[in-house]
């Protein structure tokens, strides 16, 4: 995933007229991430889906939940979009955008962070860095 694809996912989001869109996307999501585009709920950390169900997050959290997602294997656009998504219902519309760009700034270096930037590997039941080394 390249960084400005973040902007557009940020745009398609932002073209939803209704809350209850959101929802609905969001809800549709839920099922995406429950064992059809990642592991099953069942399987998660408690305090992970704890973070996921979260909104709105803090940045640290947001920067452990997307390592989470895309260490395990989830698809950045997945995880993305319900990053975005959470910040929906905020007035603060610079609150979305600043997640757009820690998000961004996440995709841009997340190849030249993999001995640094560590995730909860749910097969290992371990942490472990984005390179595969045991932290």
């Amino acid at each position: 995933m390249e960084a400005h694809e973040v902007d557009r996912i940020a745009d398609d989001l932002l073209r939803f007229g209704e809350i209850e869109e959101v929802a609905a996307r969001r809800y549709d999501m839920t099922q995406l991430f429950d064992g059809d585009a990642f592991f099953p709920i069942n399987q998660w950390p408690s305090s992970y889906y704890t973070l996921f169900m979260n909104t709105p997050l803090r940045d640290i959290d947001c920067f452990r939940l997307f390592l989470f997602f895309v260490g395990n294997g989830c698809s950045p656009h997945l995880i993305t979009e319900w990053l975005l998504s959470s910040l929906f219902w905020s007035t603060d519309r610079n609150a979305f955008i600043k997640r757009a760009n820690q998000i961004k700034h996440m995709i841009r270096n997340i190849d030249d962070r993999t001995s640094d930037w560590f995730y909860f590997d749910i097969e290992h039941h371990r942490l472990l860095f984005l390179n595969g080394n045991r932290k």
